[in-house]
């Protein structure tokens, strides 16, 4: 079981784009949590509906719920530029990770949730951060080379 956590999202297109990653990727969730964006827009001219595959891929939840009844299931992963935090291209994948991702301006509340592994994708150029969609795309590609690999 793997899945991947949006932590307050404010683009529905960061939201897509990590749920037809999600798709191909064989994840099996896109919980979107504390959700401050409006109602599913259209994208490419299909509205986004939730009750429909592949759009059933996404959860939406508050931060109480996900805290309570999401994170036990599995082993919270969260993908930030913490000092502390390993080298994706270091990190060993466990068997149920959630990747969880925080907003586009701002960081995972992660004291906030409970204790979980602590990743960052290093970066090397002028840009300090990559977009969220972008982050745990990258993200979900290594878990699943490394869980082929073995």
């Amino acid at each position: 079981m793997k899945s991947v956590a949006m932590i307050r999202t404010k683009h529905w297109n960061n939201a897509y784009s990590v749920m037809r990653t999600a798709n191909g990727l064989g994840f099996d969730s896109v919980y979107l949590v504390d959700l401050v964006m409006g109602k599913p827009p259209k994208m490419q001219r299909r509205k986004i509906d939730l009750n429909r595959s592949p759009h059933d891929m996404f959860k939406l939840v508050t931060i109480e719920d996900f805290k309570r009844d999401i994170m036990p299931q599995y082993t919270p992963v969260f993908l930030e530029l913490y000092k502390d935090a390993v080298d994706l291209a270091d990190f060993k994948w466990p068997k149920d990770p959630l990747i969880i991702v925080g907003p586009e301006n701002g960081s995972v509340p992660v004291r906030k949730l409970r204790p979980g592994l602590l990743v960052k994708i290093p970066m090397q150029g002028v840009v300090k951060c990559l977009n969220v969609a972008c982050a745990a795309s990258i993200a979900m590609w290594d878990q699943v080379l490394q869980e082929v690999k073995e």
